[in-house]
C-alpha cells in the first residue's frame, strides 16, 4: 500500500488529481451559488482537464506497452 502511494506521488498522479478536483469544485461551487465563473477560470479548468486526461491516457498506453 505504501509503495503504491509513493509510486503515485512519484508520477504526480495524486497531485494532478487534487489540482483538477480543486478547480472543478471551485467552478462548480461558483456556478451553483448563482455566480458567473470568470473566463480565466474556465480557460484554466479546460487546460487542467486536458492535461489530466491526456496524461492518464499516455500512462495507460505506456502500461499496455509494458505488458
Amino acid at each position: 500500500m505504501a509503495s503504491a502511494l509513493l509510486e503515485l506521488l512519484r508520477e504526480s498522479v495524486l497531485i494532478q488529481a487534487l489540482i483538477t478536483l480543486v478547480f472543478v469544485a471551485a467552478a462548480s461551487w461558483i456556478a451553483a451559488s448563482g455566480g458567473s465563473v470568470p473566463d480565466w477560470m474556465i480557460q484554466a479548468l479546460m487546460l487542467i482537464l486536458g492535461f489530466y486526461f491526456g496524461s492518464r491516457t499516455e500512462r495507460a498506453i505506456q502500461m499496455a506497452a509494458r505488458r
